[in-house]
């Protein structure tokens, strides 16, 4: 994204780029969905398959909240971390994107990863938990801030 800005007749040349750096996701689990929302840890297969996707049971130690937690295979690309909130019997999923998705060349991949998440597992979208935007700019937003907010 670029701006020409004119000022005391200068003509300046801004450069700016706006990006989501980090993106967590609440869906919510039904009993419509393909996904079965499993709390007995013996009984979940380690592999799920559903279209696109495919859940791989992560058994290492995650969050306190969450009781499993499964990588995100998208066609065969890790593209994230799926978390079940069984333990306290919610039916509340966190999706957290990786990186990767989020720079990736495709802008609209993340887009195209959470519609098939959607779909897929039959989750209902619940809202944005968590979301970094990052801002690169030849401009010095910090200066900007800090002298609208002095004044």
């Amino acid at each position: 994204m670029e701006s020409l800005i004119n000022t005391n007749s200068q003509h300046n040349e801004q450069r700016s780029i706006i990006h989501i750096d980090r993106m967590n996701l609440t869906f919510r689990h039904t009993c419509f969905s393909t996904f079965k929302n499993i709390r007995n840890p013996d009984a979940i297969p380690e592999r799920q398959k559903f279209g696109n996707i495919e859940l791989m049971l992560d058994n290492r130690c995650g969050s306190n909240a969450y009781y499993h937690t499964f990588g995100v295979y998208h066609n065969g690309i890790k593209v994230g971390k799926l978390h079940t909130g069984s333990k306290m019997c919610k039916p509340d999923i966190e999706f957290d994107y990786d990186k990767q998705v989020l720079y990736s060349v495709s802008r609209d991949w993340w887009f195209d990863i959470y519609k098939t998440i959607k779909s897929e597992l039959g989750l209902e979208y619940n809202n944005i938990n968590y979301l970094e935007i990052c801002v690169d700019s030849t401009m010095n937003f910090a200066e900007m801030y800090g002298y609208m907010n002095a004044n």
